[in-house]
């Protein structure tokens, strides 16, 4: 099954309105769940794609990933900066918070070296 069939434009664009745009009433998901969703995947091996903003996090968990990651370079880079701790830490954490509010899975966000003067 294509992840976008004909009319993919308008599809991919209902899609991410759809997730861009529930309630919290119809997803229940809890902070609780996404932990104990994790857990569960580190028992074996998985794949965890690396996203850079809520967009690529929606095609992700549409392609069926059960969990995303972040990607410190690829956020940076998407919003105009270079790798390296170089984006600053209130832009990278909004940028996460935009890709956590999109799906309900589990996301383990790479932010830099934390953001520590000793790397910088």
């Amino acid at each position: 099954m294509a992840l976008f069939p004909a009319g993919s434009g308008i599809h991919a664009l209902a899609c991410r309105h759809q997730y861009l745009n529930r309630s919290k009433e119809r997803n229940p998901v809890t902070q609780a769940d996404k932990i104990d969703v994790f857990r569960k995947l580190h028992q074996s091996t998985f794949l965890l794609p690396n996203v850079w903003d809520a967009a690529s996090a929606v095609l992700c968990k549409e392609a069926g990933f059960s969990a995303i990651g972040t990607s410190s370079a690829g956020v940076a880079f998407s919003l105009g900066y270079r790798d390296g701790q170089r984006i600053p830490a209130a832009e990278m954490i909004r940028q996460i918070r935009h890709i956590v509010r999109v799906v309900d899975a589990p996301v383990s966000a790479d932010v830099e070296a934390c953001y520590d003067d000793a790397f910088v």
